[in-house]
């Protein structure tokens, strides 16, 4: 089925699941997810300037775009535009 952004796919399954979810393997996962995310509020908390890098990721997601739609442009290498 090919993907088509302007047509609403109507197929979804219902919320809330019918079965459990939280099994044994989802509740393991979420101890690791939790450390991690703990980890990463300290690295944060050593960040003088948080919203300096908050802000930056548009940017970044813009060159990572752009750069997509260089390599599928060009037959030769890529020319970056700084």
């Amino acid at each position: 089925m090919p993907f088509r952004p302007n047509s609403p796919y109507n197929d979804l399954p219902s919320l809330p699941p019918g079965g459990d979810i939280e099994t044994k393997a989802v509740l393991k996962a979420c101890i690791g997810a939790r450390a991690a995310l703990a980890e990463l509020k300290i690295s944060g908390q050593l960040i003088p300037n948080q919203s300096v890098l908050i802000n930056s990721i548009p940017l970044l997601e813009a060159q990572s775009k752009l750069g997509d739609r260089e390599h599928r442009d060009h037959d030769g290498p890529a020319v970056s535009v700084r």
